[in-house]
Parts: structure tokens; sequence; C-alpha cells
């Protein structure tokens, strides 16, 4: 792509948001701002300038980031899901072998110990899961608890009277 060039008068065109959130998608994929820059068309220095000053850079960052993993999390979920799907019809139909004696492709039930390993793995990640949620809560539950405290405090400073005595001085000079 070309890079966004200079009017006659000397000054850029207004870039339009949807080109900096495409800018913004490159470097968070990316991780590189040269790269980034330069496959959206967008001239490398304007880009880092736009980074270090704009107020809009952190909000379109965080979207960019946020919409990155929900896309991979519905990824995964697909491969997930495809693989729980392959694992659940080896365990109750057999591994696929070929009978060297009739030159079938038949199925042998899965082995005790192959089955153990994979309920043991399955148990283990649901509860790295639970472990994950449950302390998900807490954390949610503490930020409440101090956020009361502190609106708590705020609430007593608030109520304090400042004894503010008025002194008169003379001022004599030595």
């Amino acid at each position: 792509m070309s890079e966004v060039t200079k009017l006659p008068n000397g000054f850029y065109p207004e870039i339009p948001m949807e080109k900096k959130m495409e800018l913004i998608k490159a470097y968070v994929s990316l991780g590189n701002m040269r790269l980034a820059s330069e496959m959206v068309g967008i001239n490398y220095e304007t880009a880092r300038y736009w980074r270090k000053t704009k107020d809009w850079w952190p909000k379109l960052m965080e979207e960019a980031k946020q919409e990155q993993r929900q896309e991979l999390q519905g990824r995964l979920g697909k491969i997930t899901e495809t693989a729980l799907s392959i694992m659940e019809d080896r365990l109750k139909n057999g591994e696929y072998i070929l009978n060297i004696k009739t030159g079938d492709i038949i199925r042998k039930p899965v082995g005790l110990r192959d089955a153990n390993q994979a309920a043991n793995n399955l148990m283990t990640q649901a509860t790295k899961l639970e472990e994950m949620n449950s302390k998900s809560h807490t954390v949610d539950e503490s930020t409440a608890e101090v956020l009361k405290q502190l609106a708590n405090e705020f609430a007593k400073f608030a109520k304090k009277k400042v004894n503010t005595e008025i002194v008169d001085v003379e001022v004599k000079e030595i």
C-alpha cells in the first residue's frame, strides 16, 4: 500500500479512524510498529507520534487486544471441542489399527493406561479452570472490600473538622 502523502498546503490529510484502527490491529498482531505502519500505509513517524501522544491510542489498543483475545478464545474453543469429540469417540469405540493378517482396519479398545491418563489430564484441566474462576471471584470481592474501606475512610475524613484558630501577629522591626 502507498503511504499517505502531503497535501499541496504542506499538511497531511485527516486519516480516518478505521485506518488508525487497522494500524493498531496490525501493531497488536505483529508487535512491530515499523512493519505495521508499512503494511497499512501510514508513515512510521506518524504512527510513533500517535502511540506516544494521542489519548485515543490506549483505548483503541485495548479494544484491539480484547478483539484478538475473543477471536483466539473462539478458535481455541473450536479446537478443544474437536479434540474432545475425537477423544470421546476413541474412548467409546477404540483406536483404529491395521490387522496385518486380513489387511482390514479395525478398532481396538483403548487400554486402561491410556484411558486413565486421558481422564487424569481432563480432571487436572477442569480443576485448574475451577481455581481460575474462584480466584477471579475472590479478586472481585477483595477489590469491593478495599473500595468500601476507602469510602468509609473518605467519609470519616470529610466529617472531620479542622480547627483553624486565627492568631494576630504584630510585626516589629529589630
